[in-house]
């Protein structure tokens, strides 16, 4: 557990924090069409069990050379008392700005020459411990309650488990 860390030659530093219903004043032309069951108004605002969490993220290549990165890489993660992992969200559904340096698909992708950073809000659609036990039944079990759970920004360095990766505690709970 951290505040910051470091993954293939790219270290990951949170600057800021909002868990929320309200999409606020942010670009509605960039909230993606990943929303699947969650219901949101024409202002983008989520209702019932789901909710943003926006992270402004500063993402920074600490290599000899430039390296293209995934702004989605870092997933959502819950951690049980165990240390039983669980990856919560992998839906981003929000960029602030989109990269123009590749193809249109590409959009949530960045270049960095070495050393250079970029700051970028980046926001995910997060689901209820209420409904995702409602949908596993074995979740509770497995994470020793039904909830709240801490949520962790999870940056990635694994190959089929999670030995060297880091969560990064974000201070905010899922209920």
């Amino acid at each position: 557990l951290t505040d910051s860390a470091a993954a293939w030659g790219i270290s990951y530093k949170i600057e800021k924090v909002e868990y929320t219903e309200s999409f606020g004043d942010r670009n509605l032309g960039h909230l993606e069409d990943f929303l699947g069951e969650a219901e949101a108004d024409s202002q983008g605002n989520l209702s019932g069990d789901f909710k943003y969490l926006f992270l402004t993220i500063t993402f920074t290549n600490t290599t000899d050379e430039f390296r293209e990165i995934n702004r989605n890489d870092g997933g959502i993660s819950v951690i049980g008392p165990s240390l039983n992992t669980l990856d919560w969200s992998n839906n981003v559904v929000y960029y602030d700005t989109y990269w123009e340096g590749g193809k249109p698909s590409q959009t949530h992708h960045w270049g960095l020459e070495p050393g250079e950073s970029v700051t970028s809000e980046v926001g995910w659609m997060i689901e209820g411990a209420k409904r995702m036990t409602d949908l596993d039944e074995t979740l509770a079990g497995r994470m020793g309650s039904g909830g709240p759970y801490e949520l962790y920004y999870h940056v990635k360095q694994f190959d089929g488990d999670n030995e060297g990766s880091s969560f990064i505690d974000l201070g905010v709970k899922v209920e």
